[in-house]
């Protein structure tokens, strides 16, 4: 009776994991980072969606951008298994979150969709003059193709130094100087680049790389 008792309770307590596995892993995963090479971005900032659903039966779907296919997923250890079309990808499941590597990019999903807030600087202050451009920026933000990355997530990094007519701009471990004045409110750095303050210190400049493409960058003042 008592191993009969023991085979039962092992029985039950194998069940019960199987089951938390069930619960922790079905249900719809939503794409919210990508990560290559030290870069992180997140796909809804560029105008992509990808979500993956885990049904009870091992069933599984994933819809990208629209195109959907089916395909199955197992726990096969401590990985989450999912097939499509053939193709097996092994995701492991970390602070609630589902991870797989593919192709040398990191991708993440999670049971909740990240919101991605778009930043629209404040109003541009006409009247601004050398010396509320004077100080240290930081670019926080690049808007690209109506996209909006957080520069931090892209492994790089762009300062100003203004300081009564002299910019130093500094980009990664480059750095260039030059002269600048200002324009109808507007910081005009050797007759090439404009830079807008708007209210709440921010600076946005805009480049032209080519006739269809254009960079915005956002600069916050550092603080001291």
């Amino acid at each position: 009776m008592k191993k009969i008792v023991a085979v039962l309770l092992a029985l039950a307590l194998c069940m019960s994991v199987a089951l938390a596995e069930t619960v922790a892993v079905t249900g719809t995963w939503y794409l919210n980072q990508v990560s290559v090479d030290g870069t992180s971005m997140a796909p809804a900032a560029l105008g992509m969606e990808m979500t993956m659903t885990l049904n009870e039966d091992n069933t599984a779907s994933m819809d990208a951008m629209g195109e959907v296919v089916e395909g199955t997923w197992a726990m096969e250890g401590e990985s989450v298994v999912i097939t499509f079309e053939g193709d097996p990808l092994a995701f492991t499941l970390v602070e609630g979150n589902l991870t797989a590597e593919l192709s040398g990019a990191t991708m993440t999903f999670g049971k909740e969709r990240t919101e991605v807030e778009i930043f629209t600087a404040g109003e541009a202050k006409a009247d601004a003059v050398m010396a509320d451009y004077n100080g240290t920026w930081n670019a926080t933000l690049v808007d690209m193709l109506g996209m909006q990355l957080p520069m931090a997530d892209m492994g790089t990094s762009m300062q100003l130094i203004v300081e009564d007519g002299k910019v130093t701009m500094i980009s990664g471990e480059d750095s260039v100087e030059g002269v600048c004045t200002v324009e109808n409110g507007v910081l005009v750095i050797e007759e090439d680049i404009s830079i807008q303050l708007h209210e709440g210190d921010v600076l946005t400049m805009t480049l032209d790389m080519s006739e269809d493409l254009s960079m915005t960058y956002y600069f916050e003042k550092v603080v001291e």
